[in-house]
């Protein structure tokens, strides 16, 4: 396993809820990442009409101390100013200065979630900010008065599974030939109960982790 350096991490990270114009380049994580992406027409529907829909992005600001509430979140002793920018040096084809990083997806149906999606930019996976993206998305779940999250993964996709295991979710069933691209079964994934205080007491111990390494910021 690879060892997480300052370099490897932009140093002004924030996730916040996805808009328009984060569009165009959630779509280049979104090819880049699966084989049978969504348009840019399904994801507008989803922000403009499903009222089900939540959707989070992770971008790199050009100044995360202007975001409200940013100098009271703790920086582990100064992470965020001890971490180089590793977009610096591997600069992406795009000339916005909030560039999006990686984004998450949920339908929140009654009292469920159901998990539709995380991804990141292929420069920033396996450094923990999946795992940001999750904390992100489960808060909001829970503020928008979720009992579970429930979810698919790939059979193959044992590093996912992994990771949400991490957190508390457990293999309730599978979907036979669930994924179009290859007709793989999709695991079936879901949590126990997201206000149980053994699960918050996990997750708030995962967050506590998660901000030491990579130092995001929720912008809710």
């Amino acid at each position: 396993m690879s060892r997480v350096t300052s370099r490897d991490i932009p140093d002004k990270l924030v996730i916040e809820p996805m808009r328009e114009g984060d569009i165009p380049q959630v779509l280049e994580i979104e090819r880049e990442a699966f084989s049978a992406a969504w348009s840019e027409g399904a994801y507008r529907r989803e922000l403009r009409w499903n009222r089900l829909a939540r959707y989070l992005v992770l971008k790199e600001k050009p100044d995360v101390a202007q975001v409200s509430g940013a100098g009271d979140v703790p920086r582990n002793g100064g992470l965020g100013a001890r971490l180089f920018s590793f977009l610096k040096r591997n600069p992406p084809a795009t000339t916005s200065n909030n560039l999006v990083r990686g984004y998450t997806g949920q339908w929140l149906m009654v009292d469920e979630s159901h998990l539709l999606t995380i991804a990141l930019h292929h420069e920033l996976r396996r450094r923990g900010l999946g795992e940001a993206l999750l904390i992100a998305a489960i808060d909001q779940a829970v503020e928008a008065g979720a009992r579970i999250m429930t979810l698919e993964v790939r059979v193959s996709n044992l590093a996912a599974q992994a990771m949400y295991e991490k957190f508390g979710f457990w293999r309730v069933g599978l979907r036979p030939k669930y994924y179009t691209d290859n007709d793989e079964d999709a695991v079936i994934m879901t949590s126990d109960i997201l206000a149980s205080a053994s699960f918050q007491s996990r997750l708030q111990r995962l967050k506590e982790e998660s901000q030491k390494k990579v130092g995001v910021l929720w912008s809710r």
